[in-house]
């Protein structure tokens, strides 16, 4: 339901949050049980940002909304940016894209200049017609997952056309951009985000899954002392932040990005069960998230405290 990123600014004693931006899913209303999470059980005041995920992006550069009963019907949009009364000083965004979304139209869009430019009129009418202070681009990713290896240079492109026209509207805009080093070179021209976006979402999370057929963790902080590969030791949130930084962007736009979830795998050997054991696929589903390979941090409460789980730290 949640996934929440923290911006830090440096201060003479202590390290202070600045910005706490909060994605919802939208679909987390349409869960069963506990699992249900509506827009009113958001509280407001935990956030600095608010972002609303998703809506689409059509082949001719038009905004596309994925579920038009919840998001209109039922008042979805509305009531997400109401929450703006409760807090005066909450900013409400909208992404678009996702991994469901692929590469293939984002590719196409980025690389025509009259698509760009009907998407940065339509993004602009958007957020004035629902009342979002900004746009999340979830490009998932240039010049991967069906996208041109011209995506690096236009996905530029779009960002520079769409920070022109939210400019004279204060409109944010911000992007969800792959962590580790060896993905940052192949999408993205890392100085030239750093100027167009207010900040950039750092997906410091997913850095080991049951695709790697072995157990690993989510969002390790540091490399492990079973990382002994160059690629192994750079799957790591300090290791992630660090590239970023290298490469051009500016330390005070980069939010690290904490999930709310848990990678699961299906063990090889019952009795094996140590960071880097193997493993013959992803994890049973959940009750609420229903997904392969993933919990919610609500689903993982209730199973440590219904079968009293052993709670093993990596240290």
């Amino acid at each position: 339901t949640w996934l929440v990123l923290l911006s830090t600014a440096l201060a003479t004693a202590s390290a202070v949050p600045d910005k706490s931006i909060c994605y919802y899913a939208s679909w987390a209303g349409y869960r069963p049980g506990n699992g249900r999470f509506t827009i009113d059980d958001i509280e407001p005041n935990l956030c600095t940002h608010l972002i609303y995920s998703f809506v689409g992006l059509n082949d001719n550069g038009t905004i596309r909304i994925l579920d038009s009963w919840h998001d209109i019907v039922l008042g979805g949009f509305a009531k997400f940016n109401r929450l703006k009364i409760k807090n005066r000083n909450l900013k409400t965004l909208v992404a678009i894209g996702g991994v469901n979304a692929g590469s293939e139209t984002f590719s196409k869009v980025a690389g025509d200049s009259n698509l760009r430019a009907k998407f940065v009129n339509e993004a602009v009418k958007f957020l004035q017609k629902y009342g979002f202070n900004g746009f999340d681009l979830n490009w998932m990713y240039p010049a991967r997952r069906g996208g041109s290896p011209a995506d690096k240079s236009n996905f530029s492109k779009l960002l520079a056309e769409l920070r022109a026209a939210f400019n004279p509207h204060h409109f944010l805009l911000t992007a969800a951009v792959s962590a580790p080093g060896y993905l940052i070179d192949t999408s993205y021209d890392v100085p030239q985000l750093s100027i167009h976006l207010d900040f950039i979402n750092v997906m410091t999370y997913n850095l080991h899954t049951s695709h790697d057929g072995k157990t690993g963790q989510n969002a390790p902080l540091y490399a492990s002392i079973i990382d002994d590969t160059p690629f192994e030791k750079d799957r790591n949130v300090d290791a992630c932040i660090r590239n970023w930084i290298k490469k051009g962007a500016h330390p005070n736009k980069l939010v690290l990005g904490i999930a709310t979830f848990g990678q699961t795998f299906t063990l090889a050997n019952a009795n094996n069960h140590k960071l880097g054991a193997p493993t013959k696929g992803a994890g049973i589903p959940g009750p609420y998230t229903r997904q392969t390979g993933i919990l919610g941090y609500n689903e993982i409460c209730e199973i440590v405290k219904r079968d009293k789980c052993i709670i093993v730290w990596d240290d």
